[in-house]
């Protein structure tokens, strides 16, 4: 158990460090920025700003920062001095010397002309701004396993166990999204956690095996931040809070003995129960290609399961709690 709790710890980690690349990919610093009307800047931080096709400077010394358009960048170097204008200004990179030809224009069959990207300097409030900004996806499919926790005196005796989530997010505006969830866990349970009565009294030998799934139906409310605004992937992080049910299947096979008779019986005893879920979650979609995305997400459930039976409780009132937290990985689909 602690060598496969430390694995999905490590894969955490890993997704910490992935999403903190993603977010500073595009941020350099500190080093030196000189541009085309001669001015130059030592020891500045520098931050591809695409959807203005800016690069916002951080002057140290100044404690200042300052947007200049990609236009009017001529070089950056790093901390190192080498020349990292290329990555800095992507696809709207211009080399020395290449000039834009107009699509009435041809170029002379004697020598090869790049037609490099407009360059200037996009206004938030102008159209072509708007039309880079805009969201890529309004519905987004999610196929997730899940490693779950049960947590509370209520899953005493329970240990953790894996499943699978499959939800469908649907966006309302660049900002809000509202999201339906099944998901369904298989907890680990001790053999004797559902016990089965014989069928008659007697001198019994008893041999069983017990199961607990829970399956879960939620529905969301979902708040995102997009981290990379006009570009041709879409990256964003979001927390979510929902309502919904959760429905605890139980399920015991045994063989009973009869040691007075000798005789052998198979008996089955299932039992469900359904109860009021809160849900309360976040995480975090990092683009692969422009539909195709990792999807990274933690949640906690907190299930209203009954009334308070003995002192050593979990619960506020007289109303007694199961908790499940969720560690989540798998893939998301944008449309």
């Amino acid at each position: 158990m602690r060598k496969q709790f430390w694995g999905v710890k490590t894969l955490m980690v890993l997704a910490f460090f992935i999403l903190v690349f993603t977010i500073s990919a595009n941020a350099a610093g500190p080093g030196k920025a000189v541009l085309k009307n001669g001015e130059s800047f030592e020891f500045v931080k520098c931050k591809s700003l695409a959807q203005f096709r800016a690069v916002e400077l951080t002057l140290n010394e100044q404690k200042e920062n300052r947007k200049v358009s990609f236009s009017d960048i001529q070089t950056v170097f790093d901390q190192e001095g080498k020349d990292i204008t290329p990555q800095l200004l992507g696809d709207w990179y211009k080399p020395e010397g290449t000039e834009s030809v107009p699509e009435t224009e041809s170029a002379p069959d004697s020598q090869t002309t790049v037609v490099a990207p407009d360059t200037k300097w996009v206004s938030e409030n102008s159209s072509t701004y708007r039309e880079m900004h805009r969201r890529l996806w309004k519905i987004a499919p999610q196929f997730l396993g899940c490693y779950s926790f049960g947590v509370g005196d209520w899953f005493r005796g329970v240990n953790p166990g894996l499943g699978f989530e499959a939800s469908f997010m649907v966006a309302i505006n660049d900002y809000i999204a509202l999201k339906g969830s099944f998901s369904r866990t298989g907890l680990n349970v001790d053999d004797d956690f559902y016990y089965i009565i014989p069928p008659y009294p007697g001198n019994w030998e008893m041999s069983q095996q017990s199961s607990l799934s829970v399956y879960r139906y939620l529905v969301s409310g979902v708040y995102y931040h997009r981290l990379t605004p006009g570009q041709e992937k879409e990256n964003f992080i979001y927390a979510y809070t929902g309502l919904g049910a959760a429905q605890h299947s139980m399920h015991a096979e045994a063989i009973a003995h009869d040691l007075d008779t000798d005789d052998y019986y198979l008996l089955d005893g299932k039992d469900t129960m359904t109860k009021f879920d809160v849900v309360l979650g976040g995480g975090v979609i990092i683009a692969i290609s422009k539909s195709f995305s990792f999807n990274f997400d933690v949640s906690l459930d907190n299930i209203v399961v009954g009334q308070a039976e003995t002192n050593n409780w979990s619960g506020w009132g007289n109303t007694q709690y199961a908790y499940i937290f969720d560690l989540k990985a798998g893939v998301a689909i944008l449309f």
